[in-house]
């Protein structure tokens, strides 16, 4: 059983949330900007380009928070549980929108109307796929589930190294966009591992025979970090 929360911890929740929603989030297109960095002068710069990636993983920490907090009894936490399920969902929605195309490519930066030229990373697919997926399981609506595979079976169809039995960490020659480094062969270049997001994603999805693979043939790259994290928690 998960530790109960108290009101400190709601509360912080709530903050957070009240924080990404009121500060990072374009009401304009739904999108939330990837930063916010503070200048010399003491003031903040917000970013105004939002990341597929990191606004997959606010979508997942979004509708996490949701259901863990529908659970508990504590002041404030059915209120904050309903409102971090309406903004997560807002911001699936806005993934699917804007991210990715009919395709299941996914872009890799949005920035009002232009979107940049790199697209079809290995990790910004998984997380997108795995955020789309969440939003599925929690709304019921087979159209974020549809848009999820898409995702999904773009890495699958680009990325996926059947041989290595691993997925590169960028499109090959057949894919416009950025062009993988051969050298780096199945392991990942970029933190945390997308194999390992992978693991994780088909674990939710049922592929256990991909889940498998993976885990027995993948390796994280470079000295201890949040590649190795990943692996950790997909084992």
């Amino acid at each position: 059983r998960l530790p109960a929360l108290d009101a400190d911890k709601v509360g912080a929740m709530g903050r957070l949330i009240e924080y990404a929603e009121g500060e990072l989030r374009d009401p304009a297109d739904g999108l939330f900007r990837g930063r916010q960095v503070r200048r010399e002068t003491g003031d903040w710069w917000t970013d105004p380009a939002a990341y597929a990636g990191r606004h997959a993983l606010l979508v997942q920490g979004l509708l996490a928070a949701s259901g863990r907090l529908e659970i508990e009894t504590v002041a404030g936490a059915g209120e904050l549980a309903t409102a971090a399920r309406r903004l997560g969902l807002a911001a699936a929605d806005a993934l699917a929108a804007r991210v990715v195309d009919g395709d299941g490519r996914v872009v890799h930066w949005v920035e009002g109307g232009d979107k940049g030229l790199v697209s079809a990373l290995l990790e910004d697919q998984i997380l997108v796929g795995g955020a789309l997926w969440a939003a599925a399981d929690l709304s019921g609506e087979a159209r974020y589930r549809d848009l999820a595979m898409k995702a999904l079976g773009f890495a699958q169809q680009h990325l996926w190294d059947a041989a290595a039995g691993a997925f590169r960490s960028g499109p090959g020659p057949d894919v416009e966009g950025l062009a993988w480094d051969e050298e780096a062969g199945s392991l990942d270049g970029a933190l945390p591992a997308g194999n390992a997001l992978a693991a994780l994603v088909y674990l939710a999805t049922g592929d256990t025979e991909r889940v498998g693979r993976l885990l027995a043939e993948a390796r994280p790259a470079g000295p201890p970090g949040r590649a190795h994290a990943t692996w950790a928690r997909a084992l």
